[in-house]
């Protein structure tokens, strides 16, 4: 049974490796978003089983969506993804359950 993966990440061209890759990897990508408003909107209503969420997507600040994501959808797995070290701690003290550094060691999780 594959896994449904939501991907939440501003750029185009790294959203479609992911997608790509993931897809390739054996997980059902259910949706994207660029920005926090199109990822609220879609992220919950997809049977959503991962969020792949890019720490710095543009719109709430992190601790504010992830707080908001796990009232509404709170079974979801968020992995954040972020090229700072610095996030780990404040990604994990927001409620995700574990941090990509980017570039993506995806195959690992």
């Amino acid at each position: 049974m594959k896994t449904n993966l939501f991907i939440g990440g501003s750029e185009n061209h790294v959203r479609d490796a992911l997608h790509l890759l993931l897809e390739q990897e054996g997980f059902d990508i259910v949706g994207e978003a660029d920005h926090v408003e199109s990822l609220l909107a879609q992220v919950c209503i997809q049977p959503t089983g991962v969020l792949l969420l890019d720490w710095n997507l543009p719109g709430l600040r992190p601790y504010q969506l992830v707080r908001t994501i796990r009232e509404h959808c709170p079974k979801i797995v968020i992995v954040a993804m972020s090229v700072r070290p610095e996030d780990k701690e404040m990604s994990l003290a927001a409620g995700v359950d574990f941090l990509s550094r980017k570039p993506y060691p995806l195959t690992n999780f």
